[in-house]
């Protein structure tokens, strides 16, 4: 999980380092996305477009950007509604009982938590107030919130254990 985090930062960052009307050979690639020639050879046979009757191969800036492009919305799963993602089972699920939590996190945002039915580890989806009730779906939700005591401050000396006042 955490080498998939690494790639992923990784893939981000080479985007912003490929500049579109470049062109660039195996080795340039390699060294602007900060991977081996190895490995843009590899994505040569899975995808990447090079300019077609040139040897040796040669990719066009913008190409490479549609590639890590491709490669970003192929990963992702969208759960819809009712449903949330499990990282340890790897896939989205209704959570357990149907039932979620809501904790804010501010006046606007928050987060829905549940159970996955499986492995009955935490399962959590960002939403917001206003889209709450299209993101929990069916689900039947519970808002919570923090301990308004951790939230309040003492005033200066109304300590009720000090001595004298």
């Amino acid at each position: 999980m955490i080498a998939f985090y690494y790639q992923y930062v990784a893939e981000r960052n080479c985007l912003t380092r490929v500049k579109r009307l470049r062109s660039y050979n195996v080795r340039e690639a390699a060294k602007a996305t900060g991977a081996t020639p190895g490995t843009v050879r590899h994505w040569h046979k899975n995808g990447l477009e090079g300019i077609v009757g040139v040897y040796p191969l040669i990719f066009r800036g913008v190409d490479i950007i549609a590639f890590f492009k491709r490669r970003e919305d192929d990963r992702k799963r969208p759960c819809g509604p009712g449903r949330m993602f499990c990282f340890r089972c790897k896939e989205a699920k209704t959570p357990a009982f149907g039932e979620v939590e809501f904790w804010p996190d501010g006046p606007k945002l928050g987060t829905l938590r549940g159970l996955c039915p499986d492995c009955a580890a935490t399962m959590n989806k960002r939403a917001s107030l206003a889209n709450l009730r299209a993101s929990a779906g069916d689900l039947k939700v519970s808002i919570r919130c923090a301990d308004p005591r951790l939230s309040e401050t003492p005033e200066p000396n109304s300590n009720p254990h000090s001595e004298g006042g």
